[in-house]
């Protein structure tokens, strides 16, 4: 029985508990013994942002953070097999969370982590849990950490330097009853053909590429219980409008459509966009009913930069 098997009897600590305080251990100790092995001058995670898992149990479901970086660089290769220098951290928690005695139980997921990466990128890779069996049955909320506008580095989902290849749309597709849904990284075409999910917050970033998102979700026919949208375009370091922005007939063409109908009150944030303000005033006469928040904003620039 699985309330056997997390231990949900009175007076004796759940096995799930148990368990998580083995994670967190393993991970500290694995990372103590890289920063030994290497001596203090030369250790690979900086003060204050060493990997780490927090939990919270909510009832006889559980709330998990990561706290670390995201990249996993095979797959095909378990943790504990792993040489040193790999991340270790992130995988033991993916392994860990798509374990079939786990993955029922969590109420949320949030991943987090310190403006780091290479060639300005800082990739999460969820391979392991799209080509996982788990399905994650019971999860409410699902978080990743968004790009700041002050961050070097840009997030993303993916795994092959600013390839999505369909991750995010999969990740969803393991989470029938989540509710919550933030990723820096906007799904593909197959996110749009995905009938009956009770999807109600959505809160979603240009990483990279757009892949029509706003066009696309204006002609959807589902996701009928959404009730916000948070919608960022890519956060831009420049003052000219890039060639590639979102138009402005593909955000008339949402406004336009029934999306903000199918729920009362729908609330919709626009960030970083190029629109103009008088673009913007007509989309809101287009659909008073909405709360249309408008949030202007740019991504940060070196003063050494701004006389180039």
């Amino acid at each position: 029985m699985i309330e056997n098997e997390i231990g949900l009897e009175k007076g004796v600590r759940p096995v799930m508990i148990e368990r998580l305080l083995e994670l967190q251990q393993r991970i500290y100790h694995y990372q103590m013994d890289i920063k030994q092995s290497y001596g203090p001058e030369h250790a690979i995670w900086s003060p204050g942002n060493d990997a780490k898992v927090s939990f919270a149990q909510v009832g006889d479901q559980y709330e998990l953070m990561f706290y670390g970086v995201g990249y996993d660089e095979d797959p095909s290769i378990a943790a504990d097999d792993f040489d040193y220098e790999t991340n270790y951290p992130f995988v033991k928690f993916l392994e860990f969370i798509c374990l079939p005695e786990v993955a029922p139980h969590l109420a949320s997921l949030t991943f987090t982590g310190p403006d780091e990466g290479a060639n300005g990128l800082n990739e999460w890779n969820f391979s392991r849990i799209v080509h996982s069996e788990a399905e994650f049955s019971a999860l409410r909320s699902f978080l990743v950490q968004l790009t700041d506008s002050g961050d070097h580095n840009v997030r993303f989902i993916g795994c092959d330097y600013e390839e999505e290849h369909g991750m995010v749309t999969k990740l969803l597709a393991k989470m029938p009853a989540v509710l919550i849904f933030q990723t820096p990284t906007v799904p593909d075409e197959a996110f749009f053909e995905m009938e009956g999910h009770p999807l109600r917050v959505l809160r979603l970033q240009v990483g990279f590429t757009e892949e029509s998102f706003i066009a696309r979700l204006a002609e959807c026919p589902y996701y009928n219980d959404l009730q916000q949208l948070d919608f960022s375009e890519r956060i831009e370091t420049i003052d000219d409008v890039p060639e590639d922005a979102i138009p402005y007939t593909s955000y008339e063409a949402l406004f336009a459509s029934e999306r903000f109908n199918c729920q009362p009150h729908f609330h919709f944030k626009l960030r970083h966009s190029t629109l103009t303000l008088d673009e913007v005033i007509a989309l809101g006469k287009l659909q008073p009913k909405v709360q249309f928040l408008f949030i202007e904003g740019r991504g940060g620039r070196y003063a050494s930069h701004l006389s180039d």
